[in-house]
């Protein structure tokens, strides 16, 4: 009986003990507040705590004042980073935390500088190379818009890229014809077209 009575005290004393023991480890805790540069309060900002030896993190949100608090934290070395939408990212690198001790920070976040950027969507039409091919698709609403003089098929031929005309009589198997185009500076007698 008194074996089994210092078995049962031996544990309880191991328990109490081990019970001390993580309440020391995780009995410090870093609090403060986040300003801007007026002084005034900062609510939402989203502060990140993270132990420099292990990467742990643990992230907080600011009150409707400014304040944090971030409970229960091992002895360490920590680094501290506040971040919110319009403001610079405030950090400290270093802040070593001993046993049950709080640390108070008070972090001051800079007004972001504002930026503009431009971005410009659109691409370059490809080079083709596979072929010397030019070709052009001429729509209503530029035969409604562009004057044609004359309004023949042949003027509105003139408005694709490489086209000229040529104006004069000449004589051919086919009649009489008195105007012609021709294509990339070729002879008038090599242009062939069709009407549909």
């Amino acid at each position: 009986m008194l074996h089994r009575l210092i078995s049962l005290s031996l544990a309880f004393v191991l328990a109490a003990c081990a019970i001390a023991a993580a309440q020391q480890c995780a009995s410090s805790a870093i609090i403060g507040s986040v300003i801007d540069a007026t002084q005034a309060a900062l609510p939402g900002a989203i502060v990140t705590v993270t132990q420099i030896g292990t990467r742990a993190e643990r992230v907080v949100v600011t009150d409707s004042d400014g304040r944090f608090s971030v409970p229960g934290l091992r002895a360490s070395t920590y680094s501290l980073k506040v971040e919110l939408s319009g403001f610079r990212t405030a950090e400290i690198k270093e802040l070593v935390l001993r046993d049950g001790e709080s640390i108070r920070q008070t972090l001051t976040m800079p007004v972001a500088t504002v930026t503009e950027s431009v971005t410009v969507v659109g691409e370059s039409p490809l080079l083709q190379t596979a072929s010397a091919k030019v070709g052009a698709v001429i729509d209503a609403k530029t035969l409604e818009d562009i004057p044609v003089a004359g309004r023949t098929v042949l003027n509105v031929t003139t408005l694709a890229p490489g086209v000229t005309p040529r104006d004069f009589n000449r004589t051919t198997v086919f009649g009489r014809r008195d105007q012609y185009v021709t294509v990339e500076g070729g002879r008038d007698s090599s242009t062939n077209y069709a009407i549909e």
